[in-house]
Order: C-alpha cells, then sequence, then structure tokens
C-alpha cells in the first residue's frame, strides 16, 4: 500500500522486476536478508501502518512479515544464530540486539506474539493493530506446519 499515482506505481514495479531480471547482478538471498529486520521496518512498516490509518488491511505485507518471522525462528549455535530451510542449514545475521530478540522470543512463550508485541524491535507494539496479531499468527502457524507455499492461500 503506496499511496501514490498509479502510473508512479508501475513504473516502479517495472524497474524492480528489471533490476531483478538483470543477469550481470548476482542477487544471493542471503545476501539480500542481511539485517533483514531493519529493512522490514524501514521499508514495509510505515506501508503497514499508513494502510491501517487509510481503513485498509493490508494482508500482503502481513503475509510477509509472518514469513520474516519464520525466516527468523531459529536456534544459537557456535556463536550464531542459524535456521534450516528445506533441510540446508544458514545463518542468520542480523544485529546482535536484534538475535537476541528473537532468541528470547523462541524460547519464551508465544513467540509471534513476543516478536510482534516488541516495541523496542519495531517502534510500537505491532498487536494493536486491529487483526494484525490473529492473521500473522494463522499465517506463520501455516506456514510452519505447511509451507509458505500452502500458506499462500490464505491470501486468496
Amino acid at each position: 500500500y503506496i499511496p501514490l499515482p498509479e502510473k508512479e506505481l508501475s513504473d516502479f514495479a517495472a524497474a524492480v522486476f528489471e533490476r531483478f531480471n538483470n543477469p550481470f547482478i548476482d542477487h544471493r538471498l542471503l545476501d539480500i536478508s542481511l539485517n533483514s529486520v531493519s529493512k522490514y521496518k524501514a521499508r514495509c512498516l510505515p506501508s503497514v501502518l499508513d494502510a491501517f490509518k487509510a481503513g485498509n488491511f493490508p494482508k500482503y505485507l502481513l503475509f510477509s512479515f509472518a514469513c520474516l518471522l519464520k525466516f527468523y525462528n531459529g536456534y544459537e549455535k557456535d556463536g550464531g544464530f542459524y535456521s534450516v530451510r528445506n533441510g540446508e542449514e544458514f545463518q542468520i545475521k542480523d544485529s546482535a540486539d536484534v538475535i537476541k530478540s528473537f532468541i528470547n522470543a523462541i524460547s519464551g512463550g508465544n513467540y509471534v506474539k513476543t516478536i510482534m508485541s516488541d516495541s523496542d524491535l519495531w517502534g510500537l507494539d505491532l498487536t494493536t493493530l486491529d487483526g494484525a496479531f490473529e492473521f500473522v499468527n494463522e499465517c506463520f502457524n501455516a506456514a510452519e506446519l505447511k509451507s509458505v507455499k500452502e500458506a499462500m492461500e490464505l491470501l486468496k
């Protein structure tokens, strides 16, 4: 949700697709994922908040948030923070404070609620956004128990 004229939105989308289709740019997903929490907070969260202010429910942005939580649902090992996808272990790289928040939430109780309500991470308690916690929790659980692809059914 970006409140811009249709032409600007379509031009922006076309530029993004053009960049990612450039064969001379090597986009490694793990490299792109570096510091994802601060990227989400700076790039996506303002649109989430704008959508709520406008009376819209930003289900795609909230779904991406649930996927971010799935990505960060990891464990400590050898001084690092790791997760597994398709049987392959990878290291999650972020600031020490962010990693600590996720480790504490994972070992605590309700992981999704704990992370969403962490105003130190997001600047506010995201569970106060009407229906956001319920939707993100549902998407996260579907992605964890099934797959992200199957969880996408919740977007229909």
